[in-house]
């Protein structure tokens, strides 16, 4: 990568195998908060929230805005996935802020390195 280019980086809640275009080595990595906070402060982001209550959350949690922004994206070496995953089971009805806010989560670091 040029010093120019700039490393992409996408926040999203889930990810899935469809966001690669085709075989890859991937690196999973849980991360503390901190980092994800510097990594979206460094680097120019696209949110992949599709869930406004879920957006709403995270730019609090953040204190950095998150967006609703439903798109598909394509994960390719070098781009980094920082996913915001909710722990607790299954949800049975809506997924509401307070619902959200009143759970545990971690972050996972998505690096495609090959």
């Amino acid at each position: 990568m040029s010093p120019q280019e700039e490393t992409k980086v996408y926040i999203a809640n889930a990810f899935s195998l469809q966001m690669l275009e085709t075989d890859a080595v991937i690196r999973f990595k849980k991360v503390p908060i901190e980092t994800v906070k510097q990594l979206l402060t460094n680097n120019n982001y696209i949110s992949a929230i599709g869930h406004e209550a879920t957006a709403k959350y995270l730019s609090e949690l953040l204190s950095i805005p998150i967006s609703t922004n439903r798109i598909s994206i394509k994960l390719k070496p070098g781009t980094i996935l920082i996913v915001f995953q909710l722990k607790g089971g299954r949800i049975s009805g809506e997924l509401t802020y307070e619902l959200i806010k009143n759970m545990p989560y971690e972050f996972w670091l998505v690096e495609v390195l090959a």
